[in-house]
């Protein structure tokens, strides 16, 4: 996939028509096919059109979320995060969720619905989503 720019595979997506509707994108596939290389090109093509983006390995995102959390500065940062017109997160649920990381997680992406857009990649495939959130009552059908 090396050399090759996201406009020549989806020139739909790569337009970036999606974040002005708020639509997200995941992207899903074992290791190595390229998931992160992609959401990183999409990524910078939304730069490059004027859209604001951010881009976070999940890991760093959950620690980010806990550490505000705990220093009093989520709201802030949930303000921020919310209000990029898209948001990357990378390895999406890689590793299981506590009950609190699960509610910051979701908090922050109902914040974000039909507002702005998410791009998640994930080795996981969707089905299987619902078993990294450990709190039952968030992990309810709807993410089924």
């Amino acid at each position: 996939m090396a050399g090759i720019r996201p406009s020549k595979i989806f020139p739909s997506i790569s337009a970036c028509t999606w974040l002005n509707q708020g639509h997200n994108l995941i992207i899903t596939g074992p290791t190595g096919v390229g998931k992160t290389y992609l959401a990183s090109a999409l990524a910078r093509q939304a730069c490059r059109q004027g859209y604001r983006s951010a881009y976070y390995h999940f890991p760093e995102i959950i620690t980010k979320l806990s550490l505000a959390k705990a220093d009093g500065s989520y709201p802030a940062l949930v303000a921020t995060l919310a209000n990029r017109h898209l948001l990357v997160v990378d390895d999406w649920l890689r590793d299981p969720l506590t009950p609190e990381q699960s509610r910051q997680v979701l908090d922050l992406l109902e914040d974000r619905y039909s507002r702005r857009s998410t791009l998640l990649t994930s080795q996981l495939p969707v089905a299987a989503w619902h078993e990294q959130f450990k709190d039952d009552t968030l992990s309810s059908n709807e993410l089924r």
